[in-house]
């Protein structure tokens, strides 16, 4: 009979054991949460600009060697935005260091214009100033240097 009581009680305390167990199994699963990431590609646009669509030009439109008080020069230069974002664009023109054109080096540069050059007089007809342009559209640019004065010195 001690034995059966010894018995008994040992199978309760197993019992209250694995619901013990069992409680804290359910109790730890309700408070755990998983989640996954799976790997994404990231991907950019381009920034491709052409002139007269090409990636490297040497321009030569305004190459004149006989070039005079009085004189002036005007040419088209296409850039393009063969990329895939807006873009804003400037030109710099360098100064030239010296010479009779050293203090009238300026070159005016306009989008959409005309150039009209005839007997040493070179004009942009039309155009506004360069600025924004879209993912695959091309703009002409038009430049005129400046009528030089009549006399230098």
């Amino acid at each position: 009979m001690i034995r059966t009581l010894l018995f008994s009680r040992l199978r309760a305390l197993c019992s209250l054991g694995m619901v013990l167990g069992i409680c804290s199994i359910s109790t730890m699963a309700s408070w755990s949460d998983s989640a996954s990431v799976t790997t994404a590609a990231f991907t950019v646009g381009s920034v491709d600009l052409k002139l007269n669509g090409q990636d490297s030009l040497t321009w030569t439109a305004m190459n004149q060697s006989d070039m005079q008080p009085g004189s002036s020069r005007a040419a088209n230069l296409t850039v393009k935005n063969a990329g895939g974002y807006n873009l804003t664009y400037s030109a710099i023109i360098g100064p030239v260091p010296t010479g009779a054109m050293y203090d009238h080096g300026v070159f005016r540069v306009y989008s959409g214009a005309t150039p009209v050059n005839g007997n040493g007089v070179g004009k942009c007809s039309g155009g506004t100033a360069i600025g924004t342009l879209e993912p695959g559209l091309s703009s002409t640019v038009s430049s005129t240097i400046p009528t030089l004065p009549t006399h230098t010195g």
